[in-house]
């Protein structure tokens, strides 16, 4: 390809939604049960993995508006920025192992930085009452 058409990572909003969805809303979610925790984990998973979807469909959509408005794009161009079916249903099937990657990823960091700040307080209390 002759660099008719190409689109940046970042030049749709979606990818910053994917990047911030699941450590933020993880930390808003309430502490509960497992059974409650998992649910919460399941739709933050569902919602990365929408909004994947929603990036991967912009991406190409933009692309393809790029390459046919360019007026150096040739036939090839056009038909690799018209070659996006196979990126689009690979996201569809499978999409959902990063987004749940990512997800475990922010929720262990999360609960590990829970359970280390209570660890500090625990000690610094026992500190105050030794004292």
């Amino acid at each position: 390809m002759s660099g008719v058409g190409e689109v940046s990572l970042f030049e749709t909003g979606w990818i910053w939604l994917i990047i911030f969805m699941a450590p933020v809303s993880l930390f808003f979610g309430r502490k509960a049960r497992l059974a409650e925790s998992l649910l919460w984990i399941a739709s933050v998973v569902v919602l990365t993995h929408a909004a994947m979807m929603c990036h991967v469909l912009d991406y190409w959509d933009l692309r393809s508006d790029r390459t046919f408005a360019d007026p150096r794009a040739t036939i090839d161009d056009m038909q690799a920025a018209t070659a996006d079916g196979a990126n689009k249903v690979f996201t569809f099937l499978f999409g959902w192992i990063p987004a749940l990657l990512w997800t475990v990823l922010w929720f262990g960091l999360w609960r590990l930085g829970d359970r280390l700040g209570r660890r500090i307080i625990e000690a610094s209390l026992a500190d105050s009452k030794g004292r």
